[in-house]
């Protein structure tokens, strides 16, 4: 039971449950209203619902006779003729409130098979109810809505706990908000293949269900089984919505579940109470959420409002003026950016003539896929979605293992910032070699500021780049303890403004990168951002000039130091990366896609099951030239880089790459590079660090480590 479910165990909790095996965790309320136990209850909370989405709750303190009447009455109303039911249907409401004789679950196409009945909040601003004529159907489930909308309010006090936000943080927004109270009958003995609810998730906060009268609710838990829900007699169960998991940045989750007829013959009924905010309410991703879950943003900032539009246009409910409100928000296009808008919701769009640009294009990409890309692609809305998550993670496992390269779609960095660094960096590399020059300081190792060229390690010849480096934007005394360099900037123009603007924005992409590399490797999420957020990531801005001399390319083969390197996006063609085979393969990606690769240090911590492929830049033709940005993503300087003991046994049992610190591994290819400075060699010579796998180890020369040579004339004079 705990492995087809959950890692946790549910609790057997004052004797209650001591003969009954729940299939989702049970908590306590009592613990909750206990201030000694409090602490347990909160932490339990937080563990359901960031592994499951759904707990059974017990001593509710809701009165059972409350629950006993309304079942009572809503079965009497279901047993009535279709018609009379009818009289209770208002189709403006969009199935908000009072009869509705069916619905589709998200992206279904078979009508669930099940009639409901709404009942919503008093008050201006709210629809008003629409209530049966006859019988005690309106009183009993007034006197339901008024009981759990008041239980509501401790249980909302209690995920704010769990997230670290003020205790009426939740209920500030749903005291007033639409929560909506939903009695369902579904029908006896379904057809075949049909089921009495298909598999969705919920769009509220949370959901409350007190008690069905047959069994049929079903979770799909992370291996993609689904699990028969089953909880102490009497208990609440409880799950996550899609609201609550964007608040959370994905940190709850929102399950995926169903309600199937197990055996013929028999009918259920149901009381579900949908816990909303108001209309108005933000639900930004929290930032420590985002902290906790990774440090990216994987969910869009959104009200209300406009998240329970675009369900409802989704599930074809929405009326024209909701569709209208929904385009003018441009709410679809932040959902595209991020992997997460609905196609069903894009197309409707765009029969209604609501589409917008992005949302137009994106339904292109879906519909007419026809891009034959030259390495894997991965997108990383994939592997934000639990049930495509590891069939992503083995995709990337592969194209490491195999290839040292892929693309990535679904970045989430918004192209804009991507323009805005190109065009600055145009604008510099332009200007004359003695202004560039003023940005050139060969203390700093070639590590920050203008290079007038470089060599490949290994080569004699100077590569036909020029290129200016960029790091984090830091105080002298940061720069000293983290052993690195401050920034060197021009003193007018965009070009710190639009160049930093993008290193900040790859510094959130490549987190989500990172998570999905090590939890590749069998690591926890944050394996190697607890490297690299304080590691001396570089920016590279490059120039490939037009016209390179005959037996000159424009960057020769190598590899790349560091982690691994981000690519986004190039002005012009002329990467090429090496097969197995011995064969140089030009990169082809889809259109602003990223372009990642396996960096010496992620190869030497993997003990070579990642490959650090050998890459190079060529023009294949004269007159034109090329500019790219490229994100070289590496650790502190201390940090240990050893081959993992996980991945020297899936690489055949034996070390085949040494330990090192970073620091190490850097300064072996400065000084091969001509870039080190004598205090670095120095360093590294006391180090004791053994490079007999490297070439400076092998007793490789070292050439002048002086100023680079010039990609114009291979001189050192300026």
């Amino acid at each position: 039971m705990l492995k087809k479910l959950i890692p946790i165990i549910c609790l057997l909790i004052s004797g209650l449950c001591a003969d009954f095996d729940a299939t989702i965790p049970v908590l306590n309320m009592e613990d909750y209203r206990d201030p000694e136990r409090r602490e347990k209850f909160v932490q339990e909370l937080h563990e359901a619902f960031s592994e499951v989405g759904f707990i059974a709750v017990i001593n509710t303190g809701v009165d059972q006779s409350v629950l006993d009447n309304a079942y009572s009455s809503m079965e009497e109303f279901f047993h009535q003729p279709f018609e009379e039911k009818m009289i209770a249907c208002d189709p403006e409401t969009a199935g908000e409130r009072g009869y509705t004789p069916g619905e589709s679950a998200k992206g279904q196409t078979e009508k669930d098979f099940k009639e409901f009945y709404s009942v919503g909040r008093k008050g201006q601003g709210h629809l008003e109810n629409v209530w049966p004529k006859t019988g005690d159907f309106q009183n009993s489930l007034s006197g339901l809505y008024t009981s759990l909308d008041m239980y509501k309010e401790q249980f909302e006090e209690a995920i704010a706990s769990a997230i670290g936000v003020e205790g009426d943080f939740f209920t500030k927004m749903t005291g007033d908000g639409d929560v909506l109270l939903r009695a369902i009958h579904y029908f006896a003995s379904p057809p075949s293949e049909q089921f009495w609810a298909a598999e969705h998730t919920d769009i509220g906060l949370f959901t409350i269900l007190p008690r069905a009268t047959a069994a049929g609710l079903q979770v799909k838990n992370k291996e993609g089984e689904w699990i028969d829900v089953k909880v102490p007699e009497d208990a609440f169960i409880i799950n996550v919505g899609d609201m609550l998991q964007n608040i959370t940045n994905g940190e709850f989750v929102s399950s995926r579940h169903r309600v199937v007829a197990t055996a013929g013959g028999y009918e259920r009924f149901a009381v579900v109470c949908f816990v909303h905010p108001k209309d108005e309410d933000r639900l930004d991703p929290l930032s420590q959420c985002i902290k906790r879950t990774g440090g990216v943003q994987k969910f869009a900032d959104a009200t209300r409002k406009e998240l329970f539009e675009e369900r409802m246009i989704d599930l074809g409910l929405a009326s024209d003026s909701m569709m209208e409100h929904l385009a003018e928000s441009d709410l679809m296009d932040r959902l595209v950016d991020l992997g997460r808008a609905s196609p069903e919701a894009m197309g409707k769009l765009r029969e209604k003539g609501l589409a917008s640009e992005k949302v137009l294009a994106e339904l292109e990409k879906l519909e007419n896929p026809i891009f034959d890309a030259t390495i894997p692609v991965i997108d990383l809305s994939e592997y934000l979605n639990p049930e495509t998550k590891e069939a992503c993670l083995q995709t990337l496992y592969s194209a490491c293992q195999e290839v040292g390269f892929f693309a990535v779609i679904n970045t989430g960095v918004d192209p804009r910032i991507l323009d805005a660094g190109y065009e600055s960096i145009i604008e510099f590399f332009s200007l004359p070699m003695d202004e560039k020059m003023d940005l050139f300081d060969k203390s700093v190792n070639g590590q920050r500021g203008y290079i007038p060229g470089e060599s490949a390690k290994g080569e004699a010849a100077c590569d036909f780049k020029e290129f200016l480096h960029v790091g984090r934007e830091i105080s002298k005394k940061e720069a000293s303890r983290l052993r690195t360099w401050k920034n060197l900037w021009p003193e007018e123009g965009e070009l710190k403004e639009d160049l930093y603007g993008l290193f900040e924005a790859l510094e959130q992409h490549k987190v989500l990168v990172e998570s999905a590399l090590a939890e590749a490797i069998g690591m926890p999420f944050d394996f190697f951002t607890n490297m690299t957020e304080e590691g001396d990531v570089l920016l590279r801005a490059i120039h490939y000039p037009k016209n390179p001399p005959k037996n000159q390319v424009w960057a020769a083969e190598h590899t790349d130091i560091d982690l691994f390197t981000i690519l986004p996006r190039a002005t012009a063609k002329g990467l090429q990366v090496k097969n197995n085979e011995g064969e140089w393969i030009d990169v082809k990606v889809p259109e602003n896609a990223f372009i990642v690769n396996v960096g010496d240090m992620l190869e030497n911590i993997t003990n070579g099951e990642f490959r650090s492929s050998l890459h190079r830049v060529v023009a294949d033709s004269d007159n034109y030239e090329r500019y790219s940005l490229v994100h070289f993503v590496h650790p502190r300087s201390e940090d240990r880089l050893d081959p993992l003991s996980m991945c020297v046994e899936r690489t055949g049992g034996v070390q085949k790459y040494a330990d090192a610190t970073r620091l190490e591994l850097l300064e072996e290819r400065l000084v091969d590079l001509d870039l080190a400075s004598d205090a670095m060699i120095k360093d590294l010579a006391e180090s004791g660090f053994d490079g007999e796998a490297h070439c400076f180890g092998k007793g490789q020369s070292r050439r002048d480590a002086e100023t680079p040579r010039c990609w114009t004339c291979q001189s050192r004079s300026h």
